[in-house]
């Protein structure tokens, strides 16, 4: 995950980030938070909105309570997201 939010390209930090948690168990969500709050995302950044819906998909009320924790994770977009999937 730190590998894949290092690199420069957005877009191909995005797809990388889409193929990744396709392969990735719930089980992940610690180390997955963790390498997210290491990296210089911005609020409602493309790869918060990846990390909410995948997020949603096995914990909707912690992706959703997560939104109100975490600044970059602040975004309309984010919870819309997480609605999305829910």
């Amino acid at each position: 995950m730190h590998k894949v939010l290092a690199i420069e390209d957005p877009l191909v930090r995005v797809s990388e980030l889409g193929a990744l948690f396709a392969r990735l168990e719930p089980d992940a969500l610690p180390a997955v938070r963790d390498a997210f709050g290491d990296a210089p995302l911005d609020r409602g950044d493309t790869e918060v909105v990846l990390l909410a819906t995948w997020w949603a998909r096995f914990d909707p009320n912690g992706a959703r309570d997560w939104t109100v924790r975490n600044w970059t994770a602040a975004h309309i977009s984010v919870l819309a997201a997480i609605l999305r999937t829910w």
